[in-house]
Formats: structure tokens, sequence, C-alpha cells
């Protein structure tokens, strides 16, 4: 152990600048990163996958349920270009929703009647695609055109050459609720979801988070979502609240969280029902879980081939004299 060295006040000074000097450098990456930024940087291949993925979703076999004929309008050159100058050369939080209106209005396609598919909460976002099942049965977002070529890609600018930084980018809210190139970007993808959905919808949310099933807070159901669906385009939103199998049911549709996202619905004149532990995205728990007792099915062996010695021989008796008649018509 070193011993301690009392210093001088202008030793003390000096050393003091020195020191926040250090730090400021420390704090501040070259090419506009942030020392507190906790993302990894831009995917290497941006460009490569955003024009690849775009081009795959025109061919009309990612989500089959889309009009092909608006997909025929789509130019990815453009659509990229459009992405690209949303971020690009800008400090990574000074990105916003509004930032990317442009791209989304480009990208638009309708989507599927009676098949759009909102989820809040990470921990229902594998069963909600799940059931989505590859956009066959329902479209999440990221089974639209402007979700898929986005999803689960890493992006963010820097206000130095070459525009783009490579090494860090912000984490999800370290520049604030949707606020930074990638949440920014989320937030105006998830406000066109909204706006666009039509017919019977679905909303597929975990029973059991700390607080509530429902909070409103961060939430880009609530804020982007639910907020700009059109009424006149929305029959009905039936709210699937899901417990997962071997796990203690957290609210109902009677709980006060679900209580205040009913409010919400109200307020926006769009007719709801709410559903327990729906049973489409109960078979879909229980295809990795079949020995659980929520998953507990009757036998239906049984009924089909009964083991009563009585009624085999009326069967079997049965056969044969179907058998014998039919030679006698012969």
């Amino acid at each position: 152990m070193t011993s301690a060295k009392r210093l001088s006040l202008a030793d003390a000074t000096g050393k003091g600048v020195a020191l926040a000097v250090t730090v400021l450098l420390a704090m501040t990456v070259k090419s506009g990163g942030r020392a507190e930024f906790t993302g990894p940087g831009t995917d290497r291949d941006l460009e490569t996958m955003f024009k690849g993925r775009c081009a795959e979703y025109l061919t009309g076999r990612v989500n089959p349920h889309v009009n092909v004929t608006q997909l025929s309008t789509k130019n990815c050159t453009l659509l990229w270009e459009l992405f690209y100058n949303a971020f690009v050369y800008r400090d990574p939080c000074n990105v916003t929703v509004e930032s990317f209106s442009e791209l989304i209005k480009q990208a638009t396609v309708e989507i599927p009647v009676d098949r759009a598919v909102y989820w809040d909460d990470w921990d229902v976002y594998a069963v909600t695609r799940s059931y989505a099942d590859e956009a066959r049965r329902a479209s999440t977002l990221e089974f639209m055109l402007v979700g898929f070529i986005m999803n689960g890609l890493v992006f963010c600018g820097q206000t130095e050459d070459p525009g783009i930084n490579y090494e860090v980018c912000p984490g999800a809210n370290e520049c604030g609720f949707a606020v930074g190139a990638m949440d920014g970007f989320w937030g105006a993808a998830s406000k066109y979801f909204g706006s666009n959905g039509r017919g019977n919808v679905k909303f597929i949310i975990n029973s059991q988070p700390t607080g509530g099933a429902f909070q409103r807070e961060n939430s880009y159901f609530a804020e982007f979502e639910l907020a700009n669906m059109n009424p006149s385009e929305i029959t009905r939103m039936d709210i699937y609240l899901v417990t997962f199998i071997s796990e203690e049911q957290g609210d109902t549709c009677e709980s006060q969280s679900i209580q205040t996202l009913k409010a919400m619905i109200m307020q926006k004149d769009i007719n709801y029902r709410c559903v327990d532990q729906p049973n489409d995205v109960l078979h879909i728990l229980c295809a990795d879980n079949p020995q659980a007792d929520e998953c507990a099915l009757p036998n239906i062996s049984s009924r089909a081939y009964p083991s009563n010695p009585s009624y085999l021989a009326v069967i079997l008796i049965g056969h044969a004299l179907l058998k014998i008649y039919s030679l006698g018509s012969i």
C-alpha cells in the first residue's frame, strides 16, 4: 500500500483540472458515442441486410396475406436512403419518432384485416411470435415490411466521420423513452402499426409483471399503437391475458391494471373483450409443456376404441353381417 501524500492547493488544483480533462475525454468517445451507452454498435453490414430483407419481403412470400400490388410499388433503394438519412451524422440521442416519418410513409402497406396482433412486455414476445405462426395465422409488426426489415438490427449515428457508430449504441431507453436511433424508429413503426389495424385485432399481455399486467408508462402499445388506432376500422379488440405454464396467475380481466386498459380502449370508442388464459394461446404453450397439469387432455383413444368386450363383440358381429349382405347383393 502506498502512503498518502498531502497536496498543496496549487498542486491539487492543477491535478484536479488534469483529472477533469481526463474524465471528460474518457466520457466522450470519438465519433459521437458516450461512455454510458451499453448497447452494441451498428451492424457492419447494415445496408446489405436492409436491402436484402426488403427485397425478400417484396417477393410476397414473407407475409402471404399482404397485398402484392402494394408491394410492387415499393423501392428498396429509396427506403434505405430515407432510413440512412434519418440518423446518420447525428448524435445517437438526437433522433426521434418524427425523424423516421418519411420512411414509414413510403414503407406503409395495409395490414391484413382481422390479423393484427399487438403485444406488450418482452416476456410474451416469443409466444406472440408463435401465435402469429410466421404471419400465417396473424401479423405482428415484425411481419410487416418496415418491421421485417429492421427486426433485430442495431444502428445509430455519430457526429464524426463516417456518420455511423460501429462501436457502441444506446441501449433501451438510454436516451429516454422512444428517443434515440433505434427506440425512435420502433416508436414510429409502432405508430404505423397501430393506426393501420383493421377488423378484429388482438392484444397479448403477460398476467404476471410486478406492478400489474398492463403498465402504461414506457409502453409502446399504449403510447403509439392504441393511441393511434382508428375506431372506425376496428370492429373489436381481444385482450389475451396469458399466464405461463406452471406459474401462478397474476392479474385477471377484473384486475385494476386491466380496468385501466379497458378504460383507455373505451375512450377510443373501440369494442373489446378480455379473455383469461385463452385456449388458442394455451395450446401453443402446451406444445412445449405437454406434461403440465394445465395441459392434461381426455384420453381420446379410450373413447375411440372402447375396451368393453360386449361392445367389441357387437362391433364385430355388425361388420360380419355387413360383409354377408354385401356378398349377397353381388
